[in-house]
Formats: C-alpha cells, sequence, structure tokens
C-alpha cells in the first residue's frame, strides 16, 4: 500500500508547477524512479542512489529525478551532495517548486538564511494554490528570515496564515512580534501558541517565552506563575527555563529544574554555581554545598580570586557550631576611670539546622562566660560598677534577619555565678560594616576597614549601655612569609555611653597594630577560624576617659 502511494506521489509530482507544468515521467526514466522509491522502500539507498541517478541522466529536464537523487543522499548524511543534485537541475530543467523548497531546506540547515530565504520565496511563486505543502515552506521562510533577523519580512511571511491556530504558527508570530518589539501582541501569540500546543517541548517552550515577555515588563509573580504550570510536568526543564525562573525571583521552581537537569544528567558544570544561589537562597543548604563544590571543580585554577569567593560561601554553609574567646586589657587609665582592667570571655554558639542559615540570615542559641578584674585601688574608688570578681553566665539567642545587612539583635539571659555577678534580662542591637577584613588572594596589600555600634539595656537594672568603634588601616598579606598572616597598622576611634557611669559618655582614639592569622580551610572551605592580637594606644578625646590608655586584645574564633 504505501509503495503504491508512493508511486503515485511520483506520478503526480509534476503538478505542484504553476508557471511551467511537467509532464509525469514515463518510459526509463519512469521505471527508475519507481526502482528508486522501491530501494527506498527497502532501505536499500545504494541501489536508489543509482535508479534516481539512472532517471536522472535519462531526463536531465525532469525535476522529478533530481529531486528523488537528492533525497536519498539526504537519507545518507550527504547534504552537500543532495545541494549539488538540485543545484545541476535548477540551471537545466524546467522551475519546480518541490525542487527549490527541497533545497531551501538543506540551506537552512547548514545556516545559508539567505539562500533559504530566496528559495522558499522561489517555491512559493511557483506553488499551485492547493499545494498542500505551502505552510511549510512559508514556515521555513519565516525561520530563515527571523536568523537574518528580518522580523518585518518574518511577520509578511506569516501574514496569510494569521488564522491559523497551531502552535508552529503562533509560536513563530510570538517570536516575530518580539524581536519586532511588539511584546503585548507577542504575549496573547505565546498564549496561543501555548493553548494549541501538543508536546511537553512545545508548551515548555511556550511557557518560557511567556514568562520571559513577563518578567520583562515586571510582572514576575505572573512569570512565576507561567513556569509553575509548566516545570511540575517533569520535561522540558532546560537551562532557559531554570533562568527564568530566576528572573521571576521563583527560586524553588528554578532549584527543581536544576535538580532534574543534573538528575537527568544535563545539567553543565558551568550551571552549577546559579543552581548553587539558587539552593542557597532556598535555604536548601546541603544542596547548596554540593553545588558550590561542583562549581569549585569547574573552576579554572587560575581564577583564584573567584575560587576562594566559593570556598568562603561553602565555609558558611559549613557552619554549625562557633567557638570563641577573647581577652582584652586597658592599662594606663587614671584611678578615676577604673584604672587597669582585664576582661576574659568564652563563648559557644549552634546555628540549628534549615533555620540557623538562610541566605545570609542567621540564627544562633549562644552560652556564654565572662570575667572582668580590676586592681584593688580602682575599684575602691569607682562607683561600684567594675568589681574584682564578676564572673557571669549567659544564655540566649541572636538574629541576624538580612542577608546583605549586618544588623543583629539578641535576647539573653544572665546568670549569677560570681560573687559579685546578677541575674538579668539582656536585650542586644548590634550593627557592623566594613571591607578588606577577609584575606584577599591575589593582592598583597590593601586598605581595610571596618565600624561597629552596640547597644544593651538591662533590663532589671533599666541600664543602658552602647559602645561604637571604627577603625582602619593598609592590611598586608603574607608578612613573615605566611600568606593567611594578615598585618594591619590602623587608626581608630572608640565612643562609649553607660548610663550607671558617673560620667556616662567618653570619646577616645589612637594608633594601633593588628595581627589576625587565618587558618583550617581546606581544598573546599575558606580558613574558617582565626586568632588575633592587636595593640593600640587610645588619646582621651572627651567626656570619660575609661577608653583612653594602652589596649591590648586577644581573640581566638573557631
Amino acid at each position: 500500500m504505501r509503495r503504491g502511494l508512493l508511486l503515485a506521489s511520483l506520478l503526480l509530482l509534476a503538478t505542484a508547477a504553476r508557471a511551467a507544468p511537467l509532464r509525469p515521467l514515463d518510459g526509463g526514466a519512469y521505471k527508475a524512479a519507481a526502482e528508486a522509491y522501491a530501494s527506498i522502500e527497502r532501505n536499500d539507498l545504494a541501489a536508489a542512489e543509482r535508479a534516481a541517478r539512472l532517471a536522472a541522466t535519462l531526463r536531465p529536464d525532469h525535476a522529478a529525478p533530481a529531486e528523488i537523487l537528492a533525497d536519498v543522499l539526504r537519507r545518507q548524511d550527504r547534504a552537500q551532495d543532495a545541494e549539488r543534485a538540485l543545484d545541476a537541475a535548477a540551471s537545466r530543467a524546467a522551475p519546480h517548486a518541490p525542487l527549490f523548497a527541497q533545497r531551501a531546506f538543506l540551506r537552512l540547515a547548514r545556516k545559508d538564511m539567505a539562500g533559504a530565504a530566496e528559495d522558499f520565496r522561489r517555491a512559493l511563486s511557483l506553488a499551485s494554490r492547493d499545494e498542500a505543502n505551502a505552510r511549510g515552506w512559508r514556515l521555513g521562510l519565516a525561520d530563515a528570515l527571523l536568523a537574518e533577523p528580518d522580523q518585518a519580512a518574518a511577520l509578511a511571511a506569516l501574514d496569510p496564515l494569521r488564522d491559523d491556530p497551531g502552535y508552529a504558527v503562533q509560536a513563530r508570530f510570538g517570536f516575530a512580534l518580539q524581536a519586532a518589539g511588539h511584546d503585548d501582541a507577542a504575549e496573547a501569540a505565546f498564549q496561543r501558541a501555548a493553548a494549541s500546543a501538543t508536546t511537553e517541548d512545545e508548551r515548555a517552550t511556550a511557557a518560557r517565552a511567556l514568562a520571559g515577555l513577563q518578567s520583562a515588563r515586571g510582572a514576575f509573580e505572573q512569570a512565576a506563575a507561567t513556569l509553575g504550570a509548566q516545570i511540575p510536568r517533569g520535561t522540558g526543564c532546560t537551562l532557559d527555563l531554570a533562568y527564568l525562573a530566576l528572573r521571576a525571583h521563583d527560586d524553588e521552581a528554578a532549584l527543581d529544574c536544576y535538580r532534574r537537569m543534573r538528575d537527568a544528567g544535563t545539567l553543565p558544570e558551568s550551571a552549577s554555581l546559579d543552581a548553587a544561589y539558587a539552593a542557597k537562597r532556598a535555604a536548601a543548604n546541603d544542596e547548596a554545598r554540593e553545588f558550590f563544590r561542583t562549581g569549585l571543580d569547574a573552576t579554572a585554577q587560575n581564577e583564584v580570586a573567584k575560587r576562594f569567593g566559593l570556598q568562603r560561601e561553602i565555609d558558611a554553609l559549613d557552619r554549625r557550631f562557633g567557638l570563641a574567646s577573647g581577652f582584652a586589657l586597658r592599662a594606663g587609665r587614671p584611678e578615676s576611670a577604673g584604672g587597669t582592667v582585664g576582661q576574659g570571655i568564652a563563648e559557644a554558639t549552634w546555628q540549628p539546622g534549615g533555620v540557623g542559615y538562610h541566605d545570609g540570615r542567621i540564627l544562633q542559641l549562644l552560652a556564654r562566660v565572662s570575667a572582668n578584674a580590676v586592681d584593688a585601688a580602682a575599684a575602691s574608688s569607682s562607683n561600684g560598677s567594675s568589681t574584682t570578681r564578676s564572673l557571669q553566665g549567659a544564655v540566649g539567642m541572636r538574629w541576624k534577619p538580612f542577608s546583605e545587612v549586618t544588623l543583629v539583635g539578641g535576647v539573653e539571659r544572665l546568670i549569677k555565678i560570681g560573687p559579685d555577678s546578677f541575674n538579668d534580662w539582656l536585650l542586644r542591637l548590634a550593627w557592623s560594616t566594613g571591607g578588606g577584613t577577609d584575606i584577599d588572594p591575589v593582592a598583597d596589600h590593601w586598605w581595610s576597614w571596618q565600624a561597629y555600634a552596640e547597644a544593651a539595656y538591662f533590663v532589671t537594672q533599666g541600664r543602658l549601655v552602647h559602645t561604637f568603634e571604627a577603625r582602619g588601616g593598609q592590611t598586608w598579606r603574607g608578612a613573615l612569609f605566611d600568606t593567611e598572616l594578615l598585618v594591619t597598622p590602623f587608626v581608630g576611634l572608640a565612643e562609649t555611653y553607660d548610663a550607671a557611669e558617673r560620667r556616662r559618655l567618653g570619646w577616645a582614639a589612637g594608633p594601633g597594630v593588628a595581627l589576625r592569622r587565618w587558618y583550617g580551610g581546606d581544598a573546599y572551605r575558606a580558613p574558617p577560624h582565626w586568632a588575633e592580637w592587636s595593640l593600640q594606644y587610645r588619646w582621651h578625646l572627651a567626656g570619660s576617659a575609661r577608653l583612653s590608655g594602652l589596649v591590648l586584645q586577644l581573640g581566638w574564633s573557631l
């Protein structure tokens, strides 16, 4: 039955031309063409090629044998030979619409858009009114014109099909209208394309295009809804679909798409970082860590700064527990300002899984022990707000609610341990900012600065304390041949306010030097721990002299 249809197609092949109708093949040429079709049916392409070449030799003035030969050569992946056969026929045979259309598709495949457009136009100009293939030729012409690009010509080529509701037509209308800047009309065309789509790939293409237009005009929620209707289908997930989900601020949808591509083995390593950041924003920290590791593996070794940034991202995701301790000694103050005082602090923190770290937002539970010690003479001459045996405990929580702003609130229960400590509730609010405080893996020295302010309120005592400190200087890396040792000479300014002191407010400033040694890093994690030593001399500027004198600070973070 199928062979009979092929022979009938051969006999009717000439009826498509309008300008110079071809007579049906006859005699030996007909017999050879029929044998070529029969060999194609048997998938004997070598025999089909011999028969088609014989038919073309017998009737070089007829387009049909050349079209059969070109089809056989194309089936053998010999597109160039197929196009040459059609070139030869076009120069000596009567004009025939299918010949030019066949050559147009070959030219389209090798991205000769101008040649393809010319051939599609000739085929359409020769086609009869009832030519069944004219729709496909017109779509091919639109594809060639869109690729050139010539949006106006593409729209003109599609215009006779404007009432065709099919996906193939409406999707092309959408892309042509979008390229021409007619976004509203393009959106309507993509909606019609989505409604008539018959495959998952067609639905995915329409959804991507529609969501892209919606997100471009700021309708991110609408774009997310458009994508959300497509992504759960489980197919059609591509990089551009995931990217549009990101533009629509739908990290969950984007992450779902990245997961599916990863599980299918189609996610390029180059896209791992986009997936990592989507997972990080979606609080899928374990997945974010793995995506970051994959992205780090794909990053060239000579991209030192980028690799360090990724290692720092992994470090932030890895943190669960922390332990920090510090000691500060202030010497050279007048006895009226407290004399020499030392303070030691040890604090342990825990970030609960899931809620503990969410894209830079941090929730920590903490336990702390602190101790103050002053000389006896200073203690007796002060107002008693500082003591020699103030071993103090505390438990509580702190919360950083913003990703980009370092603003931290805290609630603590102070627990009496030493004789001169007390029970109370403490409310804290702290803000900090700075730059150049981390390792710069590509520079030997750079400017660094930081500022810190904190307000603390003792609820039972009704006592407010706040402090402010800022410093800036030049940081040198690699001092003493240690690339993880940072040395920073700086100038600092400090302020304090304590409602329990006779002189509540005080200001001081002066030069100093800080040494910070980072350690504990590996191939995937930037150094997470540090030990620091700093020495500063502060001159009294105004108010209380509590901040003046020599300040020695030792710190350690694990």
